[in-house]
């Protein structure tokens, strides 16, 4: 069994330095990735739908909950 065991730790070893060897030679060269990301295709009757139509997401919150809004001193009103 130490013998076996031995052999398998010598084997991985070996595989890994293999591994983190250098190329020699050059990767082939990738084609330059569009600008920009095609957006994914929703069905009609979805939320998520609806949000990617619209171009914007409403989020409502209470005014006075200080991670996302906080009273103005110069106006007085709830910013956020």
């Amino acid at each position: 069994m130490r013998g076996i065991t031995r052999t398998v730790g010598v084997a991985l070893a070996i595989v890994f330095a293999a591994a983190c060897g250098g190329a020699s030679t050059p990767a082939a060269s990738q084609p330059a990735a569009s600008a920009k990301a095609s957006a994914p295709k929703f069905e009609l009757s979805t939320y998520q739908y609806a949000i990617q139509t619209k171009g914007r997401l409403r989020i409502g919150s209470q005014e006075d909950n200080p991670p996302f809004s906080v009273k103005n001193p110069a106006t007085g009103k709830w910013e956020g």
